[in-house]
């Protein structure tokens, strides 16, 4: 779980010291608990890493008592995502060299649960079935975004049929200006990119190595 917020969004309730996912948004849970909650039956505490900055390694591992506090990993500063997945992918294959990767933002509201854990279950046979594999989680766009990345829909995978279904991914788009966002969107080949993954822990570090070639 990326949990590295430096408070800029929801000024003022948001601060560098207590950023959105720290927050109770709902009066209820925060955002970031709410995500390890979303977990349940899928993920098991002991195998759960938030990766954050140092500075709020002590805030997170007072909201999350169930997980071990070896498991909150603070970096001493900020390098953004690739980063982050990088540490959080050669702490978890020291300890599984098979492990399998769900990678996932601490500041989702994601209301259908059982949907969700649906999705995760396919993707991990996806990466089951070709250990290869680098699955992305696209999220149906309901207006012309300029603030998003965008994910291009090739053809529909072999599973043809089933719940949820996957796609070939064309391209990534960065953000685009309103005008190309409607056009995305008219279209039915774009969505959101949601900034979740599913792969192996050995699969991610081999392309971060042959990106930095």
């Amino acid at each position: 779980i990326m949990a590295g917020g430096s408070g800029t969004r929801f000024w003022p309730a948001s601060r560098a010291a207590k950023p959105k996912q720290l927050l109770a948004l709902d009066g209820q849970q925060t955002m970031l608990q709410a995500t390890v909650d979303r977990l349940a039956g899928l993920v098991e505490p002991e195998h759960t890493h938030v990766v954050t900055n140092q500075r709020l390694v002590a805030a997170i591992a007072e909201q999350l008592p169930q997980l071990p506090v070896a498991n909150i990993l603070g970096e001493p500063c900020r390098r953004d995502t690739a980063p982050c997945i990088g540490l959080a992918a050669e702490i978890v294959l020291a300890t599984d060299p098979d492990a399998t990767m769900l990678v996932m933002p601490a500041d989702h509201l994601i209301a259908a649960s059982e949907l969700f854990q649906s999705a995760v279950g396919h993707a991990n046979q996806l990466v089951a079935d070709d250990p290869g594999r680098i699955v992305t989680f696209g999220i149906s766009p309901t207006y012309p975004a300029e603030s998003f990345g965008y994910i291009e829909r090739g053809a529909q995978q072999a599973d043809a049929g089933s719940q949820p279904t996957s796609f070939q991914v064309t391209r990534f788009r960065e953000k685009p200006t309103v005008e190309v966002a409607r056009e995305y969107l008219e279209s039915g080949q774009f969505y959101w990119n949601s900034g979740i993954f599913v792969w192996r822990a050995e699969t991610i570090l081999a392309a971060l190595e042959d990106t930095d070639k």
